[in-house]
């Protein structure tokens, strides 16, 4: 019964997490998802991808290890600094890459093919995860080793695993750009390469750390893969800020039109990090935050009218309970 239960609750906790990743990935570039079913099904699909990225890996290493192999590490340091990086972003690309020829047309933009990426890597990882918080957490240490597994893993490397495949996702969105076949499959090979390499890099700083400071190589893969949370920062503010320069030149622009009035722009651009943030988690989700929201899908959605001309009737919609919203914002003070 404790054995079922402790599977039970590693697994809820490896889903919830996964899950919260994803949709990190889906707030961050949200406004080009039409139908939110679909990040499930490619949540689900990198699930299945993180199956068989284990069954595979099997075959490579000790079958007793194949599972968690990162607390193993330095009984199989080579396997682990080279090989488990090799199957692990291998199957995570043709993963995205299948995804990529059902949906050609979103991989167009490079925004959208990182959500795609980071999105399958978080089903991916919380597969994997399943499997580390039972085998190297609560079998072992019971609660406290699934605890602290969760931490050292699950949290602290969520990052690490999703932005990888962010970054798998951009690669292949850009070798689809490139007008001959032999360029795409450079561009994509290379960025892929860059992906491995920075992968086997952070093996080799959890192997050495590990036989350096003699603390566990979970315990170690998470101090590493903190690295990871800082260049979460930096994405998030990059695109906040992309997308900052976008709303005001909207805002103006409607402005100019007379639209909408000076003091109800300067009230949005005030709102516009509070409502960004708080879309995160919809809580006291309040009409001048919809309206900030709208206003940032409208100034995205101009932008792609000119290769996406279908989003039109879209923006008409959007544009229509913009103003309703703006007409009942209260004159700033």
């Amino acid at each position: 019964m404790s054995e079922a239960l402790g599977l039970l609750i590693c697994t809820v906790g490896s889903l919830l997490a996964g899950v919260s990743f994803a949709w990190f990935f889906y707030w961050l570039e949200r406004y080009r998802w039409q139908e939110t079913y679909l990040l499930g099904c490619v949540f689900g699909w990198g699930l299945v991808a993180g199956v068989f990225a284990n069954l595979f890996l099997g075959l490579l290493v000790p079958w007793n290890m194949a599972f968690h192999l990162e607390s193993q590490a330095l009984a199989v340091p080579r396997r682990f600094l080279l090989v488990a990086p090799a199957v692990e972003e291998g199957l995570k690309a043709l993963a995205i890459l299948a995804v990529m020829l059902m949906f050609r047309k979103q991989f167009g933009y490079l925004s959208e093919a990182m959500i795609y990426g980071g999105v399958i890597a978080a089903g991916f990882a919380a597969i994997q995860n399943v499997f580390y918080l039972y085998l190297a957490g609560w079998q072992p240490a019971g609660y406290g080793g699934m605890a602290s597994v969760f931490v050292n893993r699950v949290v602290a490397g969520g990052f690490m695993t999703t932005l990888c495949g962010a970054a798998i996702g951009a690669a292949l969105a850009w070798a689809q750009s490139r007008p001959k076949l032999w360029q795409r499959w450079h561009t994509a090979i290379t960025l892929w390469s860059g992906v491995y390499g920075v992968r086997v890099l952070r093996n080799g700083a959890v192997l050495l750390l590990s036989e350096r400071m003699g603390y566990s190589p979970v315990s170690v893969a998470g101090w590493v893969d903190g690295l990871a949370w800082l260049v979460a920062v930096m994405v998030v503010i990059a695109i906040l800020r992309r997308e900052y320069g976008s709303f005001v030149r909207y805002l103006e622009e409607q402005v100019r039109e007379g639209r909408i009035r000076p003091d109800q722009a300067a009230l949005l651009r005030r709102r516009f990090l509070p409502a960004r943030l708080r879309i995160f988690l919809p809580i006291n989700y309040d009409a001048t935050c919809r309206a900030v929201v709208l206003c940032s899908e409208l100034a995205l959605r101009q932008a792609a009218l000119s290769s996406d001309p279908d989003t039109s009737g879209i923006q008409q919609r959007v544009q229509q309970e913009f103003a309703r919203l703006v007409s009942q914002l209260s004159q700033a003070s």
